[in-house]
């Protein structure tokens, strides 16, 4: 009985240590926010709703198909890469349309210490951006500065105008 007990007590401590939490309470993940935007005249623009919209990372391994059918959106997160200087994205705002936009985003990227429990991550700042106008416009970088805080005024990075 006692070898038994004892034998308990020792895998309750084994599974016991094993246990982590996850210590980093501030965001790590850094993502670019887009918005789609209609021009209304020279000076007054709205959002525009993307009615099914398709967008795949071309070059970006770690996220090939970010939005494949979102439906109704105006906003929406994009990834880049901190490989490269550079992401290719394929965007079609209604599957419907047959014609399909690149946007190719170029930035600079720098590795930041967010602190001991959360680590490095890297932080981005767009230098422009390149694209197709099939059914795009123009696009208009708001913020250039892409990190973690996801309290920047304004609330997107680029906005796109279809």
């Amino acid at each position: 009985m006692i070898r038994i007990l004892g034998v308990f007590c020792c895998l309750f401590f084994i599974v016991a240590c094993q246990t982590q939490r996850d210590p980093c309470l501030i965001p790590t993940d850094v993502n670019m926010r887009v918005r789609s935007m209609k021009k209304l005249t020279d000076s007054t623009s709205t959002d525009s709703v993307l009615v099914n919209l398709n967008l795949t990372a071309v070059d970006n391994d770690t996220l090939k198909y970010l939005y494949l059918g979102a439906k109704n959106i105006s906003s929406f997160f994009v990834r880049l890469s901190p490989k490269t200087d550079s992401c290719l994205y394929l965007l079609q705002p209604d599957s419907s349309i047959n014609s399909i936009d690149t946007l190719h985003f170029y930035y600079g990227r720098q590795l930041k210490f967010l602190s001991n429990a959360c680590g490095y991550t890297y932080f981005f700042t767009i230098d422009s951006v390149h694209f197709t106008q099939h059914n795009i416009d123009t696009i208009r970088i708001v913020n250039r500065d892409v990190t973690t805080d996801v309290n920047t005024n304004p609330l997107e990075h680029v906005q796109i105008f279809f």
